[in-house]
């Protein structure tokens, strides 16, 4: 397979898969939180609850989120906030590499590599 050979529907597979396997993200005072990416409607939601809370000054640990480990986490508002906030934007650079691929952009110009599904094109937090 060579540059030319690889499909915008491969790449579209290939970041349908990370997403379903999801990545670890660490925020302030939690480390090794695995999130997935077909959450994303319910990182939405609590992205706008917690953001609601903090700017009413909550401080209080009254959130809980359980990761793909099951873990579970008790949260403040605002651990809660950067946690979704990260996961969203991990979720988004997901697109943006496999746009980047399709559309010859950013460190693609020219095209998806062969080795596309190498994870050195796809560690981006």
């Amino acid at each position: 397979m060579s540059q030319l050979d690889v499909t915008n529907e491969q790449i579209n597979k290939e970041r349908i898969r990370r997403m379903a396997l999801g990545t670890v993200i660490n925020i302030t005072g939690f480390s090794g939180i695995k999130i997935s990416g077909a959450d994303l409607g319910i990182y939405s939601a609590l992205l706008s609850e917690s953001g609601v809370f903090v700017d009413a000054g909550m401080t209080n640990a009254c959130m809980k989120f359980r990761d793909m480990n099951n873990k579970t986490y008790e949260l403040t508002h605002l651990e809660m906030h950067e946690l979704v906030f990260t996961a969203i934007k991990w979720f988004h650079e997901l697109y943006e590499v496999a746009w980047d691929m399709k559309d010859r952009t950013g460190g693609f110009i020219d095209g998806a590599p062969e080795n596309f599904r190498d994870d050195i094109y796809w560690e981006i937090i």
